[in-house]
């Protein structure tokens, strides 16, 4: 078969596989959020959150004209992108290595737990990891040619607009390339292409915001991100450090350990466009970035497998290179059939409480006052009566039910003085598959009449 077939068949089986396996549920907040801005994009009420993901919700909307179900218009899009992958990723590959390294690591990449867990679920990051690969891949052949580098600098900016994180990444290989070229006009006209993509999304979301709400809700964000996700919130370099481990055994695997021991040899002046790619995301994942959940260290993947490809193109066996390769498209194949299999088949622990009560409690009889479980309600049981937390509680509740999912909520909230505790569960996860909520409790509150 030859090279470029093989590729073919196996983008196919990936998108069958994708496809068989998606997620039947919003299992996280974001997704949820994501989710209710296919109906309603508002910055403002939280759907979705900042920085607002336009370009990914706009895609996600036109696909959404055609399914009519936001979840599933959210789940397909990471199927189709973390598909679709495969091709800007093959051809960056095929630049720094040959075709048979090339499309063995496009199998890897699109095999690897992290990767095709995302591309299974509700969420931006697949689809900013195809727009970042994209953009890669058009800059380096910018090395050479003036029109890869605009479109390279164009989409640079709309990825911007699919998931902002990307940013250290896009805009550190961009400037790499434009300092080889040495020309102040190439600078002047990449930059005028990148400003055109983020343009195209950042306008009209000012418009849609308002100015004053669009700074005040970045400004926000900011200050929880370096409140909240960094390096500041642990209470050493040891935890951070660990729980990245932790992160990169889930996301990862094991088996991916002897391709990050190859890195070494992959010489920094000959794979400079790789090691400053892994180097400028590598930065702020370690002093800022969130480390409750796996996703984060996806776009490590790209640029680790870059470097491993350039690496593998000095054997000159290619019995070893077929025996290793074997080996480790077994383990992480292994590995990742194992978590989608259970993104498949599991409810989230998020979700299963709202099953719960929406089985055994009447909404007119009842009030929700919750915190990690708040979204789930209002997008899976939108009937319910359902307050984010005490602060958004009103002062008093006349029902005869009150539930909530948070010891916090139970010791604040004054009004469960005339309610008694009547019952208490608990809802959980594996942790490598729901990293972020593993496990949940819900407390239910029935009027006690003797108090009143």
């Amino acid at each position: 078969m030859k090279k470029g077939k093989l590729l073919i068949f196996i983008v196919l089986i990936v998108l069958i596989l994708r496809l068989i396996f998606l997620s039947p549920w919003l299992e996280d907040w974001d997704s949820v959020q994501f989710a209710m801005a296919l109906k309603h994009f508002s910055m403002l009420k939280q759907t979705p959150h900042p920085p607002g993901y336009p370009v990914y919700i706009f895609l996600a909307k036109s696909l959404n004209i055609f399914v009519n179900n936001p979840a599933q218009s959210l789940t397909l899009l990471s199927a189709f992108l973390g598909t679709a992958i495969a091709a800007p990723f093959y051809l960056l590959a095929k630049e720094l290595a040959n075709k048979k390294i090339a499309i063995f690591v496009t199998f890897l990449l699109l095999l690897t737990p992290i990767e095709w867990s995302l591309s299974e679920v509700a969420l931006s990051n697949i689809p900013g990891e195809f727009f970042a690969v994209t953009a890669a891949y058009l800059i380096y052949k910018g090395i050479k040619s003036d029109k890869f580098l605009f479109w390279g600098s164009f989409i640079g900016g709309l990825a911007l607009g699919v998931r902002f994180a990307e940013f250290t990444t896009v805009g550190s290989l961009l400037l790499f390339v434009l300092i080889l070229r040495k020309s102040g006009r190439l600078w002047l006209k990449a930059a005028s292409y990148s400003l055109l993509g983020i343009a195209l999304w950042l306008i009209p979301l000012i418009i849609v915001t308002g100015l004053q709400g669009f700074v005040g809700l970045y400004q926000n964000q900011i200050a929880y991100i370096l409140s909240h996700d960094s390096i500041s919130n642990y209470a050493s370099w040891f935890d951070r450090t660990r729980q990245i481990w932790k992160l990169f055994l889930i996301g990862f695997g094991p088996f991916f350990l002897p391709v990050i021991f190859t890195l070494p040899f992959a010489r920094i002046k000959k794979n400079l466009f790789g090691w400053i790619w892994l180097i400028s995301y590598t930065v702020p994942l370690v002093f800022i970035y969130n480390l409750e959940v796996t996703r984060h260290l996806l776009p490590l993947l790209s640029p680790i497998l870059l470097l491993f490809a350039s690496t593998l193109s000095k054997i000159k066996s290619t019995k070893i290179l077929l025996a290793f390769g074997i080996i480790i498209l077994i383990l992480t194949g292994k590995q990742s059939l194992k978590q989608v299999v259970q993104l498949k088949q599991l409810t989230p622990p998020t979700v299963v409480p709202v099953i719960f009560v929406a089985n055994n409690f009447d909404p007119r009889q009842t009030v929700l006052i919750t915190s990690f479980t708040y979204r789930h309600f209002q997008y899976y049981a939108p009937g319910y009566e359902n307050y984010w937390g005490v602060e958004n509680s009103p002062k008093e509740i006349n029902s005869k039910y009150i539930i909530t999912d948070h010891p916090a909520i139970n010791q604040k909230l004054s009004i469960l003085s005339n309610y008694k505790l009547i019952e208490e569960k608990e809802f959980t996860g594996p942790d490598d598959i729901f990293p972020r909520v593993p496990r949940t409790n819900i407390y239910v509150f029935q009027k006690d009449l003797e108090s009143i």
